[in-house]
């Protein structure tokens, strides 16, 4: 249902979108519009360290690419594959924290 609702708006805002970068193909701009609203999807959805942590990745990489489109500088393509470092190594770490704090069931089989 949701990506119904972003085609049908994607398809309507798509002249708008041209405005914003006249450049871009029009098929980048749905990808990069699927993904920023897909991680926002995921990440208000998401319970956990884990899922939030993809939902995040997928914002970072939609929006990665809308601002790919407008600045192609490489101190700010390094900047955003920082951060999607830190955010993946931390996602990881506060997973490990989650999985680790829970009590584990041990059975004796005696």
């Amino acid at each position: 249902v949701c990506l119904l609702a972003l085609h049908i708006y994607s398809s309507y805002a798509e002249p708008f979108a041209q405005t914003w970068v006249p450049d871009a193909p029009e098929g980048l701009m749905l990808a990069t519009m699927q993904l920023v609203f897909l991680g926002l999807l995921v990440l208000g959805i998401g319970e956990g360290p884990f899922r939030s942590g993809i939902g995040l990745l997928t914002f970072l990489t939609g929006f990665g690419l809308f601002y790919s489109l407008l600045e192609s500088a490489l101190v700010v393509m390094v900047m955003l594959v920082a951060m999607e470092l830190v955010v993946a190594i931390s996602t990881s770490y506060l997973s490990i924290l989650r999985v680790d704090g829970e009590p584990r069931s041990t059975t004796s089989s005696s």
